[in-house]
């Protein structure tokens, strides 16, 4: 997978290589108003960090690209280290490649490979580690054209104070595009997360998607942009494991479980009700013993009706 973190100012302000002056200033603006200062000033440190980087940054973009000379030199610049060609060759080949943009309100991922195009918005209860922890799962095996699956690893902020207004959703999910396979059309039938948290402090979410192919006719509805919100993390329903009986001095340390989440949607209900269990089952990592949590029903959120399946299990 390759890293393209927003290399350039053109990119980082999400504006064409053709804006005219106008054109910039309104996308600055549009950052810099979401950019509170007095809300930074309430944010965790980590965060704080990164919303004043991104503003940083921004504001050097702005004024590059503002004048005139700067703004030749700096796109001779990008001609001449092949930035932009580099970008469609890698998505041209085949390798998926993303972005990602911290924000004060989460953190957005974009994932683009030859077969499809989307992005992730991720609750601020989370924190996105950053370049080097994601990793594509689609090329285990053969490549198809109707899926694409990766892992990213994250971590719980629990300083972030929740507000329900804002969170919605603890991911949202929308597909841009999804390419035809045999020359039709295809639209999302199947999306798939595990959230795991390990004993071992690390904490990965995977996303899995599939697609089917579908008449011309129910394209338009179907295709895009197709979108699905959900908390994909329900790991506190495991209990709390009982304190190990006391050995010395010293309070006793609660050692933690392995637990994970599994939700699948699908747009068709699936034979199996406890397929999120089995997934669970045969996870390398989690090899779950122990189910909570169980559901079988209909769902929509974002914009998908979809069938879930769910499961929420662990190993002491």
């Amino acid at each position: 997978m390759s890293h393209t973190n927003y290399k350039n100012h053109y990119e980082l302000l999400g504006i064409p290589l053709n804006a005219s002056t106008p054109d910039i200033e309104r996308a600055y603006q549009r950052i810099l108003w979401g950019y509170n200062s007095r809300a930074a000033t309430s944010m965790p440190p980590f965060k704080r960090m990164q919303a004043a980087r991104l503003l940083q940054t921004t504001t050097i973009a702005r004024d590059t690209l503002s004048d005139p000379a700067t703004r030749v030199a700096y796109d001779r610049g990008l001609q001449a280290d092949g930035t932009h060609e580099a970008a469609n060759q890698s998505s041209d080949s085949g390798e998926a490649e993303y972005r990602y943009l911290p924000t004060d309100t989460g953190t957005k991922i974009q994932i683009r490979t030859s077969n499809w195009e989307m992005s992730l918005d991720i609750s601020p209860k989370y924190v996105f580690a950053g370049e080097d922890v994601m990793v594509e799962l689609s090329t285990h095996g053969p490549r198809t054209e109707n899926r694409v699956a990766f892992t990213m690893t994250l971590q719980r902020d629990y300083t972030h104070l929740e507000n329900e207004q804002e969170l919605l959703h603890g991911v949202m999910i929308m597909v841009q595009r999804v390419a035809r396979a045999a020359g039709m059309p295809q639209k999302v039938a199947r999306a798939t997360t595990v959230y795991k948290e390990l004993s071992s402090g690390i904490k990965t979410l995977e996303v899995d998607l599939e697609a089917e192919t579908c008449d011309v006719q129910e394209a338009p509805d179907a295709i895009s942009p197709w979108t699905l919100g959900f908390d994909f993390d329900r790991n506190e329903v495991v209990p709390m494991p009982p304190p190990p009986p006391p050995s010395g001095l010293g309070r006793p340390v609660r050692k933690p479980y392995d637990r994970g989440t599994c939700l699948i949607f699908s747009t068709k209900e699936t034979g199996n009700p406890f397929e999120a269990r089995d997934i669970l089952k045969k996870d390398k990592d989690m090899r779950a013993a122990v189910f909570a949590d169980h559901q079988h029903r209909k769902y929509g959120g974002g914009g998908a009706d979809m069938w879930l399946v769910g499961a929420v299990g662990w190993r002491e």
